[in-house]
């Protein structure tokens, strides 16, 4: 009698996905290193431009994208169970929605720093935010194209399974 190997069980993602996340998580924590090493600097030139941004939208913004995580993964399960495809495609058009909020509050964010005269060579302080942000909205609008297409997916797998109509 041989014994049959119990195969090991695999991450949830592909392996290139972990590398990809290790590789943001080191990029972005050198920047806030490298941010915080300035801001120690000269702590008083931060924290008088900190305080001509606009506060409630960065909160917004965090709002909107736990939301918009909350409904892809809602979207996800949905589709996995059996008569829910339409419930899925709304949680997917909520979580673009959420997307496209936070680019339009990027936006307004953008439009009063750039209306106050502040820009990436302000000061140290700007040239960090416009920096970091404008890396965070870039992953936003990626994040936006690829949900896009998975919803089209979604859309056209529905559709030829009689699922529900495309909307």
């Amino acid at each position: 009698m041989t014994e049959t190997a119990t195969p090991e069980p695999s991450p949830p993602v592909e392996e290139g996905v972990w590398v990809f996340v290790f590789g943001e998580l080191s990029m972005f924590t050198l920047l806030f290193a490298t941010f915080l090493y300035y801001r120690a600097s000269s702590p008083e030139v931060y924290e008088a431009s900190q305080a001509t941004l606009l506060h409630g939208m960065g909160a917004l913004n965090t709002l909107l994208l736990l939301a918009s995580s909350y409904f892809v993964a809602s979207a996800t399960a949905a589709m996995r169970r059996l008569n829910e495809s339409a419930l899925a495609l709304r949680r997917m058009h909520w979580a673009i929605g959420c997307g496209a909020a936070f680019v339009l509050v990027k936006a307004i964010e953008y439009s009063h720093a750039f209306g106050g005269g502040y820009d990436v060579l302000t000061n140290g302080f700007f040239m960090f935010y416009f920096i970091l942000t404008g890396i965070h909205l870039l992953h936003v609008l990626v994040g936006l194209g690829l949900l896009s297409l998975l919803l089209r997916q979604m859309k056209n797998r529905c559709t030829e399974e009689g699922d529900v109509s495309p909307a």
